[in-house]
């Protein structure tokens, strides 16, 4: 039975006979309370709708389209999506995300491969993948923007003065400090006299509750680069299609 055909056959079983959804059927058919995650049949094909969108699109010939409208970010979307593909396939198929090349990436895992999940993915009755596949991507350092950073960095002077200021930094010093933009402001001399208080928040990372112990120099500076170069990346194509 293709998924179609399953989903007709629910929709026959647990039809609302009255009421607002009356000619729909709930997707779960314990929770008949539940009227915003339905089995519904359209002109030429049934489908599984949560909220106003049809999340799962199934056609007679077993063929079925995933597509969340833009909602594949959201908890409740995956969860919902999951829920009718365990309740209306044979086959072990989920939406989830995995890290993969130094970032997040949304997948649809199928049987014993992984996908790049796009809206749109369209599967034959077997749940083989019949539209195109989408490349995973890769988190890189943007080089010439971080070697820019270092060569400004170094022209400011902050490196020649960081281990005489972390000397000298105590934890009182780091109230007051702000890290927004914190790659503009070791970078500019004249932002010379927020430095102090820069070094001293990065060397005592304190919680709410308790004084942490002043970290070594070359463990505040690392903090620091981290920090600065955070958004100092870019994402990049590969030529990998389904892990």
């Amino acid at each position: 039975m293709n998924m179609y055909q399953h989903l007709k056959q629910h929709l026959e079983r647990y039809v609302y006979k009255r009421g607002a959804n009356k000619g729909d059927a709930p997707a779960n058919k314990n929770q008949r309370w539940r009227n915003n995650f339905l089995v519904v049949e359209r002109n030429d094909y049934m489908a599984v709708r949560l909220w106003r969108t049809d999340i799962i699109k199934a056609y007679p010939d077993g063929t079925f389209v995933i597509d969340t409208e833009g909602y594949s970010l959201h908890s409740t979307t995956v969860i919902r999506m999951n829920d009718a593909l365990g309740y209306f396939l044979p086959h072990s198929m989920w939406m989830g995300s995995m890290k993969k090349f130094s970032m997040s990436q949304k997948i649809m895992a199928v049987k014993d491969k992984k996908y790049r999940f796009y809206d749109g993915m369209k599967f034959d009755a077997d749940c083989n993948l019949i539209s195109e596949k989408k490349c995973f991507e890769r988190r890189c350092v943007n080089k010439a923007e971080t070697k820019e950073f270092l060569n400004e960095l170094k022209e400011s002077g902050f490196r020649e003065v960081f281990n005489v200021l972390w000397s000298q930094a105590t934890h009182d010093d780091r109230y007051g400090a702000s890290t927004h933009r914190l790659d503009e402001t070791i970078t500019n001399p004249d932002k010379s006299d927020e430095w102090m208080k820069i070094i001293a928040y990065f060397s005592f990372r304190s919680s709410y509750y308790s004084r942490a112990d002043k970290v070594d120099p070359k463990t505040a500076w690392a903090s620091i680069m981290q920090s600065a170069k955070k958004d100092m990346y870019v994402v990049l194509p590969t030529d990998i299609y389904e892990v």
